[in-house]
């Protein structure tokens, strides 16, 4: 929860570094609970809606999007790579 709180207020206020903790916080639950990574779409969708869809344009929002994805995807082949032993 303090995942989205913290990425809404960076996106709101445009304050990178809330949403840059927001985001970090979301790839650390995903880590520990895999459901959480169902938030990330919906943050993305999220601040579209509040910014306008002109605002993930921008190379530095891009980039912190990438590697929020980088490391949800992270987790998942960690997790298959541990599964086959």
């Amino acid at each position: 929860m303090a995942s989205v709180w913290l990425f809404y207020a960076g996106v709101l206020d445009d304050r990178a570094g809330r949403r840059r903790l927001g985001l970090f916080f979301l790839v650390v639950a995903i880590f520990v609970h895999p459901e959480a990574a169902l938030l990330l779409p919906a943050m993305v969708v999220a601040a579209g809606l509040i910014k306008g869809w002109r605002w993930w344009a921008r190379p530095a929002h891009l980039a912190e999007l990438s590697l929020a994805v980088a490391g949800a995807g992270a987790r998942y082949l960690l997790q298959m790579g541990l599964a086959r032993g």
